[in-house]
């Protein structure tokens, strides 16, 4: 009989190195900093690709051209004539009524239906001024209202949310985020920052603790240019 002898197996250097970079984690560069109520946030790199998966996780616009309509839950919200009335759970009544006085069009003020976020039982409404806009949440419990620049991009947890507004020319509205915290006793404003020179034209939720963001600004051939960003929050 033979003797045991183990096996010896050869391996071309080149194979073992590839295997040994395709175990390897790919460790993501950061390209940016923001500095945000003092802390420093890292920007990193994101594709398009993957933003386009992610959901908005927020309100999307119905149809609203101030005639009289019976939205969702016609019980809770309903449009007649230029005024929105919106029902709460503990019987309130909360009157939005448009308006529009003088000639120059400053008391100017249009309240337009977004939808019921049924999650957070909250009614979101955007409202359009003379020369601005901004976003009014409203508790459907008990009709709190709550301003804020533009809609709510809500955590896949309900625990936070975001909100990216972009006015890079005009500064009728401000231009930058909002994070905001969800509470008992209604969202509660963790911080704001404003931008110059860019502004988020979008945002979405990775996950509970990060966002994904289009950062746009404009190219010095004169066209908007679009980059997409990732930042940890929590």
């Amino acid at each position: 009989m033979l003797p045991f002898r183990p096996a010896l197996f050869l391996f071309p250097a080149g194979l073992l190195l590839c295997i040994s970079c395709a175990e390897a984690p790919v460790k993501e560069k950061v390209i940016d900093t923001l500095i945000i109520a003092g802390k420093t946030y890292d920007i990193h790199t994101y594709t398009p690709e993957a933003f386009d998966h992610l959901p908005s996780s927020g309100p999307e616009r119905l149809v609203d051209r101030n005639e009289n309509i019976q939205y969702e839950d016609s019980s809770k919200a309903k449009r007649v004539d230029k005024t929105l009335v919106l029902k709460t759970v503990d019987g309130k009544e909360v009157i939005l009524a448009n308006t529009f006085a003088g000639e120059g069009m400053e008391d100017y003020t249009r309240y337009i239906y977004v939808g019921s976020m049924k999650t957070i039982a909250c009614w979101y409404v955007d409202v359009y001024e003379y020369e601005s806009y901004h976003g009014l949440l409203i508790d459907q419990r008990n009709g709190q209202q709550t301003e804020m620049w533009n809609k709510p991009r809500l955590s896949p947890d309900l625990k936070h949310f975001i909100v990216a507004n972009l006015d890079l020319d005009a500064a009728f509205t401000p231009n930058g985020f909002q994070l905001w915290e969800l509470t008992d006793d209604g969202p509660k404003k963790i911080w704001e920052r404003e931008f110059e020179g860019w502004g988020p034209d979008d945002v979405r939720w990775v996950d509970n603790n990060t966002i994904a963001f289009v950062k746009t600004y404009h190219g010095t051939d004169g066209f908007d240019k679009h980059e997409f960003r990732k930042m940890k929050l929590f």
